[in-house]
């Protein structure tokens, strides 16, 4: 009977190996593209609940250049459409430090944005096309 890998959580200076959590085989079964998905929801959430307030911002954000770095890593990430895209960059990812997750945290967010704004574009065209048919 084959002996699986245990997970282990990731270290929080962000390296990554072939101990990685993502390669490691875990006892629920998920894979590693699920474990990814999580991740970057959780780290969007988090960017959520320190924009509403419910969390404060960590003092280490502040420090000069940080922002512009995640802000950079942000935009690098920009041209990525789909979630399914970002995490399978992710998963690819060689470093995952704070200012890494930060960044596929915001680009997550970002697709997310543009997500519901197609929905509500295409809701906004289907109910223009009903009017012009008579049927508003």
């Amino acid at each position: 009977m084959p002996v699986s890998t245990p997970t282990v959580a990731p270290s929080l200076d962000g390296a990554q190996g072939a101990d990685s959590p993502f390669l490691a085989e875990s006892p629920t079964g998920s894979s590693p593209m699920e474990r990814a998905t999580r991740e970057l929801a959780d780290m969007a959430s988090r960017l959520l609940r320190i924009r509403a307030g419910e969390l404060a911002e960590p003092p280490h954000w502040s420090l000069p250049g940080r922002r512009q770095n995640v802000g950079r890593i942000a935009e690098q990430l920009a041209p990525i459409r789909s979630r399914d895209a970002l995490v399978s960059s992710y998963l690819r990812e060689a470093c995952r430090d704070e200012a890494v997750r930060l960044g596929y945290g915001l680009a997550w967010l970002a697709i997310a944005r543009s997500a519901a704004a197609a929905t509500t574009r295409r809701r906004h065209l289907r109910s223009a096309a009903r009017t012009l048919r008579g049927r508003g």
